[in-house]
């Protein structure tokens, strides 16, 4: 059995392990993907997805061993950076596991949305002031504005959601670069940056406004799709959605299951 983590992947190149070390990183990766397994699975049956939380230090792995957790768990397609890099997380293959590095310190952690984003999105607390005075040659942005204050005062932004987002698409409207300027000095720029991959590129970020982020839209050959600003707690494509957590279950137990086999057959360790 292949499991699906290892297919056309690279990240093996690197590990280079004698036979004992190797047995004992894939016993070591065996208890990991079964803590996993069961803790998805736990939350399912209670129906307390949201209230999935768990963090796995690197402290609790030899440096050697960890070679072969991080490449059998393998990266995703979400990266965050929170306070100009001194919160890093990213996505493994395995929905819902995240690798986070905080102050220096290496961890995993299983939940939809690490704790950390949610905390920094709260110390967000700006609300949306529009300026009296509009500068000469602003003529769009004001009525903008205007559109996310009525959005952000309908919004519930202390829980996530997977909903559409409310958006407002700044490439349909008649922006000129005062407007632009105008908007940029308003919303200013928050401390939370999001990248996303897949058949296009994302990069999303969060504004000094509590609730409102820019999100821009590019594809693979960088030209951008989409400008846009949304209103949200995080946009709903940033989280593992809840229903993920049976991939994530069924990814744990095919990853388990193709370690399991391959050291009975001697082909690990």
């Amino acid at each position: 059995m292949t499991t699906p983590l290892l297919n056309s992947s690279t990240r093996w190149a690197n590990v280079h392990l004698d036979r004992e070390t190797e047995r004992k990183a894939a016993l070591e990766t065996i208890d990991l993907l079964r803590s996993i397994k069961n803790l998805a699975q736990k939350a399912l049956i209670q129906q307390k997805e949201n209230d999935l939380s768990w963090t796995y230090p690197f402290s609790r792995w030899q440096p050697e061993h960890l070679d072969f957790i991080l490449a059998t768990i393998g990266t995703g397609e979400v990266r965050i950076s929170i306070d100009d890099g001194r919160v890093k997380l990213e996505e493994t293959a395995i929905p819902a596991l995240w690798h986070m590095q905080n102050d220096g310190e290496h961890s995993l952690v299983l939940a939809l949305l690490p704790s950390v984003v949610g905390q920094a999105i709260d110390q967000t607390c700006e609300d949306l002031t529009i300026p009296n005075e509009t500068p000469q040659n602003v003529f769009a942005a004001p009525s903008i504005l205007l559109e996310l204050q009525t959005a952000l005062a309908k919004a519930d932004l202390t829980k996530l959601t997977y909903d559409p987002a409310y958006m407002i698409e700044l490439t349909r409207q008649p922006l000129d670069t005062n407007d632009r300027e105008f908007l940029q000095k308003t919303l200013g720029e928050g401390q939370i940056e999001i990248w996303m991959s897949g058949f296009a590129n994302a990069h999303i970020r969060s504004t000094k406004v509590k609730g409102i982020w820019n999100s821009h839209l590019l594809n693979n050959a960088g030209k951008e799709l989409l400008d846009s600003v949304v209103v949200a707690r995080i946009p709903p494509e940033v989280p593992c959605a809840a229903e993920e957590l049976e991939d994530t279950v069924r990814i744990a137990s095919e990853t388990l299951q193709w370690l399991e086999d391959d050291l009975e057959r001697g082909t690990l360790g």
